[in-house]
């Protein structure tokens, strides 16, 4: 009788054990075609030439970016979602999961001609501020890419920066340290490597370079009084984010005192919100 209730015991013992590799092989099968989307997501990011900042296959039940949500599968489309700090509070942000891929969070929004959008320490109400000025930083290290778009035309005209193709010193450090809450630079004149900007303009084409990526000659850093622009000795096309007008080397602008002041990749809109993002 008691060795018919070790084997009862047993096979209930190697019954279990069997259910649960089952389910560990069910799971880990759901994992892996997971897995194999987010590597070709990946894949795809760096064929365009736009590298993710981190690369996640896993799941994160707290994500503390649009990129993490984007690269979980969790994107619902442009909008807004829940994003998590350090400290396990929770925050607003707009995402835009369309532009280049997706995966960039906002974090800050210039409306106004003079106004300083550049801050030095962390805003999270400017992560949700898509249509009025709200100034902002990017609060982590963990990105490759900024981008400048306007609010209301889809991203037609933008001005994405890649981290690790812009060469070292002058203008690269002055613009980092401006977009990440690192002090206020200022006086910073110097060639500004790894753009590329994206325009309806026939004249610039659907992405200027069309491949690798440009330096922008003279780009100013005046980040003490949020001011980015690109000399106006040069083509005055890319980023130019003063606050005062001036310049009219511009494709397209819907009144005088947006140019010099509200211009990406060639378009000046007084009427339409600039918005950083990141990923």
């Amino acid at each position: 009788m008691t060795g018919f209730r070790t084997s009862h015991a047993a096979f209930a013992l190697l019954a279990v054990a069997v259910l649960y590799v089952a389910a560990g092989n069910a799971s880990s099968s759901g994992h892996g075609k997971a897995h194999t989307r987010a590597t070709r997501h990946v894949s795809r990011i760096f064929r365009d030439g736009n590298p993710p900042a981190y690369p996640c296959t896993h799941v994160n039940p707290r994500p503390t970016s649009c990129y993490d949500i984007q690269m979980n599968g969790g994107s619902r489309g442009d909008g807004f979602y829940k994003l998590y700090l350090p400290d396990g509070s929770i925050y607003r942000a707009y995402c835009d999961m369309t532009v280049d891929i997706g995966g960039w969070t906002l974090f800050a929004t210039k409306t106004s001609p003079a106004f300083n959008f550049i801050t030095t320490t962390f805003n999270k109400n400017a992560a949700q501020a898509t249509d009025y000025d709200s100034a902002g930083c990017v609060r982590t290290r963990n990105w490759t890419q900024i981008l400048f778009r306007f609010r209301h035309d889809k991203g037609a005209s933008r001005v994405v920066y890649t981290r690790n193709q812009g060469q070292a010193g002058g203008a690269r450090e002055a613009f980092e340290a401006a977009m990440m809450c690192g002090g206020h630079r200022s006086d910073i004149i110097s060639t500004f490597g790894g753009t590329y900007r994206h325009s309806p303009h026939h004249k610039f084409g659907r992405r200027d370079p069309t491949s690798n990526f440009h330096t922008v000659q003279s780009f100013n850093v005046y980040s003490a009084t949020g001011r980015l622009s690109e000399g106006h000795d040069n083509s005055n096309m890319w980023i130019v984010m003063w606050n005062t007008a001036g310049g009219t080397k511009y494709y397209s602008s819907d009144d005088a005192s947006a140019n010099g002041t509200k211009c990406v990749a060639g378009s000046c809109y007084l009427e339409q919100p600039i918005w950083l993002l990141y990923r």
